[in-house]
């Protein structure tokens, strides 16, 4: 079962709108870091998102890097090494380092064009996706429906840069 931690764009996206979830089994598929789940720009939308639970266990998932941990020695001395700006980029960064020292079974997910690059080149492709790989998943568990699917497909392209379509793969 692939899990997916998410970035910004994609908790926004799916916070954004409301789904009909359809499946009993969704608790651990969809995760964030705390980083991302608190940040200043978080809408009234996400916080219910993630306050939100199944099963009696959260439908996304939150994990913070502890002081002293392997995820916070890469962190600061390598992928934050060079950054002047205290919060740019920490919550892709936090997810990059979870993947690579905490989680290596997770899957990074953004859509932002820098932090995909990046988690490329610290995690290899097999560990990176985009959203709309996110939302097939859901449709193929039949946690979502097709209309909810083709609806996140669509938003998802409509807040990515202008050459980013559904892709064709996903019948875009």
């Amino acid at each position: 079962m692939t899990r997916w931690l998410l970035d910004d764009g994609a908790l926004d996206v799916l916070a954004s709108r409301t789904i009909q979830w359809t499946g009993r089994e969704l608790p651990g598929v969809l995760e964030v870091m705390s980083e991302v789940a608190t940040s200043a720009t978080a809408s009234l939308l996400r916080t219910q998102l993630l306050a939100r639970e199944q099963l009696g266990a959260p439908l996304v998932e939150q994990h913070e890097i502890l002081v002293g941990s392997d995820e916070e020695a890469y962190l600061t001395t390598h992928l934050r090494a060079n950054v002047f700006a205290a919060k740019e980029h920490l919550g892709e960064h936090e997810a990059i380092a979870w993947c690579r020292c905490r989680d290596q079974d997770i899957v990074f997910v953004s859509m932002d064009k820098g932090a995909v690059y990046l988690a490329l080149a610290e995690l290899g492709r097999a560990r990176v996706a985009t959203p709309f790989d996110v939302w097939r998943d859901l449709l193929d568990r039949d946690w979502i429906d097709a209309v909810d699917f083709d609806r996140l497909c669509k938003w998802t392209a409509a807040r990515s840069s202008p050459q980013v379509k559904v892709p064709r793969r996903f019948g875009g």
